[in-house]
């Protein structure tokens, strides 16, 4: 007769004269997904999709509020998202280039240059302030959307 070899996804021990079997390596293969909203030190960052045990996605990351499960609906709400995102910032982009061709139109090569009284010594009395430039740039260009 042939030596009992255990399955080396089960261990078993006698404790009292009570066998008992363990199942060991099942639950360790299982992960679920998860959608973090916060990010977790050594795991994630916010808006990513990672794979983690379920007894840490349901004891830590979602009871603690840091992420939930990654369904297909929560998937496709984060690529919509992503989507708007990246329009806005295109967007965002055109307007900025408008701007800049506008004031290049204006002042040139020359740029802002503002008019202020100095001392003796070349030292200007007071200071050039946010105010003073965006007077300036409406007495040329006149009124620029922001």
């Amino acid at each position: 007769m042939r030596p009992h070899r255990p399955d080396p996804t089960t261990l078993s021990f006698t404790i009292l004269g009570l066998t008992a079997l363990v199942l060991t390596g099942l639950a360790s293969a299982v992960a679920v997904m998860v959608l973090l909203s916060e990010t977790i030190k050594g795991v994630g960052n916010k808006g990513e999709v990672i794979g983690v045990k379920p007894a840490y996605a349901q004891n830590f990351v979602i009871s603690k509020g840091l992420g939930k499960m990654a369904t297909p609906d929560v998937l496709a709400q984060v690529e919509a998202d992503k989507a708007e995102a990246i329009a806005a910032a295109i967007a965002a982009l055109a307007a900025a280039e408008a701007l800049k061709t506008k004031l290049e139109e204006v002042f040139g090569t020359t740029g802002a240059v503002i008019k202020k009284k100095v001392g003796p010594s070349g030292d200007i009395f007071g200071k050039v302030t946010c105010a003073d430039l965006a007077q300036h740039i409406k007495e040329r260009a006149g009124a620029l959307p922001v």
